[in-house]
């Protein structure tokens, strides 16, 4: 439902209002590497806490107000047998306008995302030389391994277009990071 902010009796522009910030409230990372006889193992934590995402993929797949595909969420419209739902009942037209900006596709964007973890192992300096080299060191890395968020969007770290300033915590449709599990021997000669 849209609110009459002004109270004009009318809905308009005069009655729109910030109603989030794709600023988070703080953000950082956690870092960690350790040995234990020839294994090692690091790994590093992301996160970003506070902020708020237009999710306007979602308006587009939610907003019956086209006729391209519709997301599955639109099943629990409103009818007069659902009342109970935030999902507007499906008008040809959309003559109330219900897919424009508003906090029912604004979603919190906080998030922890596991960004890389390496395990490795050194082999023993008497196996390396018997090969002729100094180190053989084997590990395995994996990149943007798990998330956690609430975010209903594919990812939470987005930028609908990239490099621009002005679209920061917008979503349409942004393709996830993705997740990468990579292996590897490192010789030293």
């Amino acid at each position: 439902m849209f609110k009459d902010l002004n109270g004009d009796g009318r809905i308009t522009a005069d009655d729109q209002e910030v109603i989030g910030n794709a600023q988070p409230k703080f953000y950082g990372g956690i870092t960690n590497k350790v040995s234990f006889m020839n294994f090692d193992f690091s790994a590093f934590l992301q996160y970003n806490v506070g902020n708020k995402i237009l999710n306007t993929g979602k308006s587009y797949t939610q907003g019956m107000s086209t006729t391209y595909s519709q997301d599955i969420a639109v099943l629990n419209r409103w009818t007069p047998a659902n009342t109970n739902t935030d999902i507007p009942r499906a008008v040809y037209g959309d003559p109330n306008q219900n897919n424009r900006g508003s906090d029912r596709f604004l979603e919190d964007g906080s998030y922890a995302r596991l960004k890389s973890v390496t395990l490795g192992y050194t082999l023993p300096s008497v196996l390396a030389t018997r090969a002729h080299l100094r180190t053989v060191r084997v590990f395995a890395q994996a990149q943007n391994l798990v998330t956690f968020t609430n975010y209903s969007g594919l990812d939470p770290e987005v930028s609908t277009f990239s490099g621009s300033n002005t679209s920061i915590g917008t979503d349409f449709f942004t393709y996830p990071q993705a997740r990468t599990i990579t292996g590897g021997v490192t010789l030293g000669f």
